[in-house]
């Protein structure tokens, strides 16, 4: 029989967790279940193993934010600009309406109207420069 893991553990740094789920593969000897944490090593313990780790030993992580550190780090932490946050990508199938030819060009004068103008020239002249290269490809086909 073995003695049952503490209901919760305070948890502080990366080698704390490491030490906690080692302590709880121990506990539960599953060595012939799941690879063995010493085998595994701290460094392969990644973000994408911690999953099936945690779920293989019959444990969650709970998240609690701590007050005293938070306050330490406040002025690091900066309010969120919401234009700077990219859209969601939806796709066409799921809401076609929502993507519409009027849109795109009411979305593209917006965006526009945001750029230097010397800004506005580069994308002008690029644009200006794709054309006459297409241009040119017609008339060489045509001719060739």
């Amino acid at each position: 029989m073995t003695t049952p893991s503490p209901a919760a553990v305070k948890i502080q740094d990366y080698d704390g967790l490491f030490a906690v789920l080692r302590s709880r593969h121990l506990a539960l000897a599953q060595a012939q279940q799941i690879e063995s944490l010493d085998e595994m090593g701290k460094e392969r313990l990644r973000l994408s193993a911690l999953g099936p780790v945690l779920q293989a030993l019959g444990v969650q992580l709970l998240m609690v934010e701590n007050p005293a550190t938070m306050e330490l780090y406040r002025h690091r932490h900066k309010p969120r600009d919401e234009k700077a946050v990219r859209m969601l990508r939806i796709p066409s199938i799921i809401a076609p309406h929502l993507f519409t030819r009027e849109k795109a060009l009411a979305a593209n004068d917006l965006r526009t109207q945001k750029l230097s103008p010397s800004k506005r020239r580069q994308i002008a002249a690029r644009a200006a420069r794709a054309r006459w290269r297409k241009a040119r490809v017609r008339v060489e086909a045509r001719a060739g």
